[in-house]
């Protein structure tokens, strides 16, 4: 049997740390409707949006491989269609110290939709609604920079 030589290892070494730290966590965000109403709730990005229908007391979970990045979303647009009210934002960054990392798979990242529309980052790992709300990321509540009536 011969030995593999110290300088293939070490190569070997050298690939296989690259590889793993080139790997990125993708993101998922689920954001609960804790209005009294159905939502809309419309992800803009260049060119092109997605639009999900959300019951009042229901979340819905998106993530980047839907290429719905939420800091990099150009808008997020909320309509309440009985209330004829729309808010429309800009999203922001959220820490990692506010999401939930599952190993080598993803981050999750908990929002809640408030009456007022104001959203809130809610503690990685409780449930929804939370009514207490922990202390938030820098620009967080997240309020409407646009509301049409």
């Amino acid at each position: 049997m011969t030995a593999i030589p110290k300088k293939s290892l070490i190569y070997l070494a050298v690939l296989v740390s690259l590889i793993l730290s080139s790997c990125t966590l993708g993101s998922k965000f689920e954001i609960f409707n804790n209005t009294e109403n159905e939502i809309k709730i419309t992800l803009g990005q260049k060119k092109s949006f997605t639009s999900y229908n959300l019951n009042s007391g229901k979340s819905l979970v998106f993530d980047d491989s839907d290429f719905l990045e939420w800091d990099f979303l150009e808008f997020v647009e909320i309509s309440i269609p009985d209330r004829n009210i729309s808010w429309r934002y800009k999203p922001e960054y959220i820490s990692h110290e506010f999401g939930e990392g599952f190993y080598f798979s993803h981050w999750l990242f908990k929002l809640q939709l408030e009456s007022d529309g104001s959203i809130y980052v809610i503690e990685p790992g409780a449930s929804f609604p939370q009514d207490a709300h922990v202390e938030q990321p820098e620009n967080y509540p997240l309020k409407p920079n646009e509301i049409s009536v």
